[in-house]
């Protein structure tokens, strides 16, 4: 999404609030649905780019409901298929390695790296960070950043969402848990994510100006 007034492009990554947050804007910007980071870099340089992120592991929960469970009309590959079975057909890497390609990006192909790096050097490209789970406060920090009318904030709600228990649910083994890092390594060492705490991420990189004016 880009948005002329404030001078932004939102990376839109799948099951990361996007939707919710598209709709503080209302219908002032040049949606770009789940443009990568990557992409805004060579097609708008001068914008400062700002996105949502999630932890891995809750990330995929919402991503089996949306996807398999809900069967999603556009991306649903009409599968009848357990949690268990979608990790270890879909994510392990040693499934059905065939199975992971671009028909089937309801997993995030390679996670939310592909959305917030350059494809080839891995250079992080994002000015900014949201964690969903402090994301007013972090839209706040943000906002003040940008001149956006902070009375916005408040028009932050929940959109396109799935229902489902809690994520540290579905993983019913150590061998589910540690799939799902093998695959998102990068990912979820970047970000600074761990398995039982949604709330645990690096300070460092998110809920930050990284921007070098």
């Amino acid at each position: 999404m880009i948005n002329e007034e404030y001078k932004f492009a939102f990376v839109h990554i799948p099951k990361c609030a996007g939707s919710s947050i598209e709709k503080i804007f209302n219908d002032k910007n040049e949606k770009d649905p789940h443009f990568y980071g990557n992409t805004y870099k060579k097609k708008r340089p001068e914008l400062y780019r700002w996105t949502c992120i999630r932890n891995t592991w809750d990330r995929l929960v919402s991503i089996y409901h949306y996807y398999i469970i809900r069967k999603h009309p556009y991306y649903s590959l009409n599968l009848d298929i357990s949690f268990e079975e979608f990790i270890m057909r879909y994510i392990d890497y040693n499934g059905d390695r065939h199975a992971y390609t671009e028909a089937n990006s309801f997993s995030g192909r390679d996670g939310i790296m592909i959305f917030i790096s350059d494809h080839i050097t891995k250079k992080l490209l994002i000015d900014f960070y949201i964690n969903i789970y402090n994301a007013k406060e972090h839209l706040e920090i943000l906002f003040k950043y940008l001149n956006v009318d902070l009375n916005l904030i408040k028009k932050f709600g929940r959109h396109n969402t799935t229902k489902h228990d809690d994520y540290r649910n579905y993983y019913k083994n150590d061998k589910l848990i540690e799939s799902v890092y093998k695959r998102y390594k990068l990912e979820i060492d970047t970000l600074g994510f761990v398995f039982d705490d949604l709330m645990v991420f690096n300070t460092d990189l998110i809920g930050k100006n990284l921007k070098n004016d």
